[in-house]
């Protein structure tokens, strides 16, 4: 689904290759595992970011806002099985614009910056989300992925 906000905002994105937040569950990802080194093939400006700030944090007056995700990388290097592991303010929808964000239109090449394939393995992603100018969101539809 394009999210589309017609009012005046735009976004800044911040790519970390930190580790993710570290969780209790079993299976948490091995060092091998992380991508430590992203090189981003795509990665969208303020004005297309823009067109996923959450409408929820919108009518609530907000005008900022950010999320940490924990996505796994397909062998094209698109993004998905993205979890929020934080969200800032929480419960305004940040965490799932941040996701139909990593998903839909973040892309890295298929080798990391240590020259070893991104396929299956796991990226930290924080984005942050800033309300300030207006900008048109259709034309950015060609940067989506059709399967995210």
């Amino acid at each position: 689904m394009v999210h589309t906000v017609l009012a005046m905002m735009t976004a800044a994105v911040l790519i970390f290759a930190a580790d993710p937040v570290k969780t209790a569950v079993e299976g948490a990802p091995t060092a091998a595992q992380i991508i430590e080194k992203p090189k981003w093939k795509y990665l969208p400006g303020n004005e297309e970011l823009s067109c996923y700030f959450p409408q929820r944090a919108l009518s609530l007056g907000r005008t900022s806002g950010e999320a940490a995700l924990d996505c796994v990388v397909d062998d094209r290097g698109w993004l998905h099985d993205c979890k929020t592991v934080q969200e800032s303010p929480a419960k305004l929808s940040f965490g799932a614009a941040a996701s139909a964000v990593a998903t839909k239109i973040l892309v890295l090449e298929p080798a990391d910056g240590d020259g070893q394939p991104v396929a299956g393995r796991r990226v930290a992603v924080t984005l942050k989300f800033n309300f300030k100018e207006a900008g048109s969101c259709a034309r950015f539809a060609k940067n989506q992925h059709a399967g995210g």
